[in-house]
């Protein structure tokens, strides 16, 4: 069974390890980016497709592509409305 969050294990090592992270559903993280995007004023068809290339990217563990963009993708394009 997996550990809870901010629950310590010990290794086959002995070394002590603290779960510090949670799994989220992919489509929840989809609808967090469109609702992002969206908030700032973004296309909902633009909306879209960025939450599907940046969760991808995510998935796949290219996270200098992934979820880390989000923030400076809003900023861009608020950058472009003014």
């Amino acid at each position: 069974m997996p550990p809870e969050l901010g629950e310590e294990r010990v290794t086959s090592r002995g070394l002590k390890t603290v779960k510090m992270y949670k799994y989220v559903a992919v489509e929840e993280v989809q609808a967090f980016v469109e609702r992002c995007m969206g908030a700032v004023g973004t296309d909902p068809q633009h909306c879209t497709a960025l939450s599907q290339v940046l969760t991808e990217a995510e998935v796949r563990g290219h996270d200098t592509h992934g979820l880390n963009r989000l923030g400076k993708s809003c900023i861009n394009f608020l950058k472009h409305l003014s």
